[in-house]
């Protein structure tokens, strides 16, 4: 017969385990430089708002891109 092992839900591990099967224990913010340069157009002033929305756009679309 096969060794079965019982496993506790995800609910009844510990904090330490549930960020290591989660990988929220890495909590370092990681950006571009595009991205900083965007949100800093955006912010600026009404004038640079287009700017910034379409740096936005093209942050989106290779976001979106290197998740496919």
């Amino acid at each position: 017969m096969e060794n079965l092992s019982v496993v506790p839900s995800f609910e009844e591990l510990s904090v330490e385990e549930m960020e290591a099967i989660q990988g929220s224990g890495d909590v370092q913010a990681e950006t571009t430089p595009v991205c900083a340069v965007a949100a800093t157009a955006a912010a600026s002033s009404a004038a640079c708002g287009w700017v910034g929305g379409g740096i936005f756009t093209g942050v989106t679309v290779v976001v979106s891109l290197k998740h496919c």
